[in-house]
């Protein structure tokens, strides 16, 4: 789980950090920086609802875990999922059909969302040995 946990805080990183640089920089490559991220993105969307998943049906087996782990591990699960349905819908409907919105607002949140989601439950991952 810790490979899980520096690739989710590595892409995360990397989402963050070329979201605050497209403030500043304007790219007029061809390949859109965002198109390679958004792959990193997928994946680890996929991993954060599957772990966030994994790690709800493990705390429901266990029982009583207490009120700050029953809070932690439901906010990650839901808001992976939250995470996992928004950025699919957008990203499909940006890449097999060519339907972008000019706002970039919802993707400005997505990639706010999932640093916060990719952060979190990578460190949490690094810290559970």
């Amino acid at each position: 789980m810790r490979f899980a946990g520096v690739y989710l805080m590595l892409s995360g990183f990397a989402v963050a950090a070329y979201f605050i640089l497209t403030a500043v920089i304007q790219a007029d490559w061809e390949l859109s920086v965002w198109e390679v991220i958004d792959w990193f993105m997928a994946a680890g969307a996929l991993l954060a609802l599957g772990i966030g998943w994994l790690q709800k049906r493990e705390m429901e087996s266990d029982g009583d875990s207490g009120l700050a782990h029953f809070i932690t591990v439901n906010a990650t699960f839901y808001a992976a999922a939250a995470l996992f349905i928004l950025f699919f819908w957008k990203w499909f409907a940006a890449v097999l059909f060519q339907n972008e919105d000019d706002s970039g607002v919802s993707w400005a949140a997505l990639d706010v969302l999932y640093t916060l989601v990719a952060m979190g439950l990578g460190r949490r991952l690094w810290n559970n040995k």
